[in-house]
């Protein structure tokens, strides 16, 4: 089916972490109450006195003890492998043998500064009797990186087939995508970036099935109740583990109610042009707009962008930067922070400090850079803070979350709502939210009630016809002998 539950996260899936709690926060206070400390004096628990280099040795041990045991300690876990003589630390620090301290007599100086030598070792000594957990060979920073933005990035379509074992149903990916648009009645197409990349996509006609292609050869002679609404489209943005052909099942829900669609495939992806990252995955959303906007002749206020997980940060950013685009946010996050924060503690059972995590945030999305797309509209990097500029942004919100999603929690959507909308009365929020029984990447269409939810919405947007007032044209057209044979099951 290639949906996004069948891809999200199966690269870290299976294995088990040893937890590193235990090991040096059980193991340094040990330490410390048996070691002389550095300067002549001990530790009260040794029943000595140790005057003014005892305190000033406690005032850095103290700190450094929580230091050790609270950060470093996981790190060491994630990071280092077991060294050859791991065998004999573990044996060393099972049997609560102090570390040696150099320092000897001396100033509180270099009490403290032979406790530093101390604490080296003693992680050393550690890590060595570590077993490290197995990230099928990423650090920590490329696995949560890879695990929460850009997962896909720098892989072919061919190279996806292979990974999803595909190759007997499409041996070629031609035959990928052939499939796909036939499907769903699409055809390829070529997007140019602004920064000269060339992103590949779908694009999609509205179904002019039975009756809605007589009604709009008849729309200028109806009353103008029943007249259909001007053409409107939508443009998708997938997931982080996907590419535009696995959002097929969105561009069919939304074809078939009546909006043009354009599915793309972000830069770095598949064979789209480029390498992901934050700034080039906004020039990709603002070109896809535009595209549809100046190719099929749909204004902006009559355009919605549907972004799915990390989608939903390329939604958010054009609907921010191009006044009037609607956005419909579908199981995503506030900013790249929160979510990189979540994912560590659902992944990786709460080993990782947050001081980590929020390096390799950092690392991956430098603030402040600019790029320029099209009629000189600049868009810069934040941090994929979806939560700033939605609440700025001027066309509607309508938000996803699914019940069972760990990546992306329920909260993440409410606050993107209440940001929004700057209210938290749940009835007044009801008619642009709808949760969706499932896990992350749960497919709303699949389900009566968000559906019903969200084509409502989408019907008094004026986006999609009204099927009682379809019916109504249907019967119009009929009486005044304007069309065929008309059927009213279609596809509604």
């Amino acid at each position: 089916r290639g949906h996004p539950s069948r891809t999200h996260g199966s690269s870290l899936e299976g294995f088990v972490a040893p937890s590193p709690r235990g090991v040096l926060p059980s193991m340094v206070p040990e330490v410390a109450a048996a070691a002389p400390v550095p300067g002549g004096g001990s530790y009260p628990e040794d029943g000595g006195g140790g005057g003014g280099d005892q305190r000033a040795a406690e005032e850095v041990l103290v700190p450094l003890h929580h230091w050790v045991g609270t950060w470093v300690a996981p790190l060491l876990c994630l990071g280092r492998a077991a060294s050859e003589d791991g065998a004999d630390g573990e044996s060393r620090l099972s049997e609560g043998q102090p570390a040696t301290i150099q320092g000897g007599q001396g100033s509180s100086e270099e009490g403290a500064t032979g406790i530093l030598q101390w604490c080296r070792e003693s992680i050393d000594q550690a890590a060595s009797s570590m077993e490290p957990i197995q990230l099928p060979g990423l650090d920590l920073s490329q696995s949560l990186r890879n695990h929460t933005f850009f997962a896909l990035g720098g892989t072919s379509l061919a190279d996806l087939i292979s990974q999803r074992e595909w190759t007997e149903v499409y041996p070629t990916v031609e035959d990928w995508k052939k499939e796909i648009c036939n499907h769903i009645s699409g055809s390829n197409v070529a997007i140019r970036t602004s920064d000269g990349r060339t992103i590949e996509g779908i694009f999609v006609p509205r179904s002019y099935d039975g009756p809605l292609q007589d009604l709009e050869m008849a729309n200028g002679s109806l009353s103008p109740r029943n007249r259909l609404p001007s053409p409107a489209g939508v443009v998708l943005f997938h997931a982080n583990a996907m590419v535009g052909l696995d959002m097929y099942e969105y561009a069919q829900w939304y074809r078939h109610h009546g909006m043009h669609v354009l599915l793309i495939t972000m830069g770095g992806y598949g064979d789209s042009e480029g390498e992901a990252s934050e700034l080039t995955s906004y020039l990709d959303a603002d070109a896809a707009v535009m595209w549809l906007s100046s190719t099929k002749g749909i204004p902006l206020e009559r355009i919605l962008a549907h972004g799915l997980s990390i989608g939903g940060a390329l939604a958010a950013a054009v609907a921010y930067r191009r006044p009037g685009v609607h956005v419909t946010v579908d199981q995503a996050f506030v900013n790249a922070h929160e979510v990189a924060h979540n994912v560590a503690h659902t992944r990786f059972d709460g080993f990782v400090p947050h001081w980590a995590v929020s390096g390799v945030v950092e690392a991956s999305f430098p603030l402040g850079l600019q790029a320029v797309a099209e009629e000189g509209v600049v868009y810069t990097t934040d941090g994929y803070n979806n939560e700033t500029k939605l609440k700025a942004c001027k066309g509607s919100l309508f938000v996803f979350a699914s019940s069972a999603d760990t990546m992306m929690p329920t909260a993440f959507a409410r606050r993107l709502l209440q940001t929004k909308y700057a209210t938290e009365d749940p009835l007044s929020l009801q008619p642009c939210f709808a949760e969706i029984e499932g896990s992350h990447g749960a497919f709303f269409g699949d389900q009566e009630a968000p559906a019903t939810r969200y084509y409502d919405y989408l019907v008094g947007l004026n986006l999609i016809p009204n099927r009682r007032l379809l019916s109504q044209a249907i019967e119009e057209a009929r009486v005044q002998g304007l069309s065929r044979k008309f059927s009213y099951g279609f596809y509604f």
